[in-house]
């Protein structure tokens, strides 16, 4: 594992920090408010990431990610044409350096789902331009697709329990609740059609519900690990470093461990 020189690491925000992006990005579930909402909320980042990188969670050696999001890709490569942008960009750091070598970039799209439409597809699945991404050499490469939708009518929620965490990790206050378990299945049945559909077995897959449209509701995502890319492509790895160094402002820190 090849590491690199000291960069210019940006501080992570403050829970509470404002950011300020396009009024047009969370209107009609744009793919760009819902792959800000990813990065923004950093514990369902967290969740995403350990699917696909499993290893980083598992390697007290990584402090955290560096992330950004609709990343140029000619100002990555200049023979990167397809995707003509990198949707989501993270970068692993030590208590030294950026680990370039460790990159994943990763390919999102948005499935606008229904209660009346549960089979359907999104327009592009995201593999051609994944496949983009993997052979100009990212060392990993996931296609993520991020699923909306409205509710299910109420007579088809199911009976559950819920409860609290206590102390000791004990549960408390049980009681029946009705629940809509239709982000559970449109995740199932997403995720099982990427991996039918996948023609590489090294992608990462991510299935993500992340709200229906009434109450922006998230679940736990499922999906499958990234396997390292064999290609190591040096002018890429170059080209990151470069990026990064130009344009570390528009990267997000997320601490693995971040302080309480």
């Amino acid at each position: 594992m090849k590491f690199f020189k000291p960069l210019p690491l940006i501080a992570p925000l403050p829970d509470g920090t404002k950011i300020h992006l396009p009024k047009e990005w969370f209107e009609n579930n744009d793919e760009r408010g819902i792959i800000a909402r990813l990065l923004i909320d950093k514990r369902y980042f967290g969740s995403c990431y350990r699917k696909l990188n499993p290893l980083f969670f598992e390697n007290n050696f990584y402090k955290g990610v560096v992330v950004s999001m609709l990343v140029d890709s000619y100002k990555v490569h200049p023979e990167l044409k397809r995707p003509g942008d990198v949707d989501v960009l993270i970068i692993p750091y030590t208590k030294d350096s950026l680990v370039f070598s460790e990159t994943m970039a990763i390919e999102a799209k948005v499935l606008r789902s229904a209660y009346t439409n549960q089979n359907k597809s999104p327009n592009q699945f995201g593999f051609s331009q994944a496949e983009g991404l993997w052979n100009i050499g990212f060392p990993y490469v996931a296609v993520a697709h991020f699923i909306v939708s409205d509710l299910s009518p109420t007579h088809q929620w199911r009976k559950i329990l819920q409860g609290t965490v206590g102390k000791n990790d004990t549960i408390n206050n049980l009681k029946e609740v009705y629940f809509d378990d239709l982000p559970l299945i449109l995740m199932a049945r997403t995720l099982g059609r990427l991996s039918k559909s996948s023609k590489n077995q090294n992608f990462g897959l991510l299935s993500s519900y992340l709200g229906n449209i009434k109450d922006k509701s998230m679940f736990f995502p499922d999906g499958t690990r990234c396997i390292k890319n064999p290609l190591n492509n040096e002018d890429l790895i170059k080209g990151l470093i470069k990026y990064y160094s130009e344009n570390y402002k528009c990267f997000l820190n997320i601490p693995k461990n971040p302080p309480n």
